[in-house]
């Protein structure tokens, strides 16, 4: 089991606890927190895939947009999306995230929707969250259709980089000019230090 815990550090709201943490010291942070309201206790699923399939919904239409895998630096940490023609979601996975985002329709949801899913070593599909909104990987699914028809580029990648702002753009700023690599979110995790 993971325990989840509030952190204030670098704008992350939770974190997964290190195997073999008691529970009852984590239930005791939790009852001394302020204003303590509920805890969510998740399973941890081994998962062999993850992605987010993007979905839109308008008021006469539910549309997949595409679906970009996740890439974990380790578990409950994400470094990054990729995007493989040859490693897209079952199609049983896309009809799932269309009853989804139908029952999201039906409540009066109309926008863009990014539901991220796993896939389990027994071929097992878990959907584990459900975001009604725009998720991280949106623009990135939204691109590639273009940028694979127009360069004939099939694989891409989208990273975080854990360096400052100015350092990951002047890095960057040969493949930028080459037309190689598109900043699509840029957010200085550092600014503040």
């Amino acid at each position: 089991m993971d325990c989840r815990f509030p952190t204030e550090s670098r704008g992350r709201s939770e974190e997964v606890s290190e195997p073999g943490t008691q529970i009852r010291e984590s239930l005791d942070w939790y009852r001394a927190a302020r204003d303590f309201r509920a805890l969510i206790v998740e399973v941890a699923i081994a998962f062999t895939t993850s992605w987010c399939l993007g979905f839109s919904i308008l008021d006469d239409s539910i549309r997949y947009l595409g679906a970009a895998e996740q890439v974990f630096e380790r578990p409950g940490v994400q470094s990054g999306n990729l995007i493989d023609p040859e490693r897209m979601p079952p199609a049983a996975a896309i009809d799932i995230g269309r009853e989804i985002c139908t029952a999201g329709q039906k409540f009066g949801y109309r926008g863009l929707v990014g539901l991220d899913m796993c896939i389990d070593r027994d071929a097992r599909i878990f959907f584990f969250d459900l975001n009604f909104r725009r998720a991280g990987s949106t623009c990135f699914i939204l691109l590639h259709d273009e940028t694979d028809r127009s360069r004939q580029v099939g694989l891409q990648r989208s990273v975080n980089l854990r360096a400052s702002l100015a350092d990951a753009l002047s890095k960057l700023s040969d493949l930028v000019r080459d037309r190689r690599y598109v900043p699509l979110q840029l957010f200085d995790g550092v600014a503040d230090d």
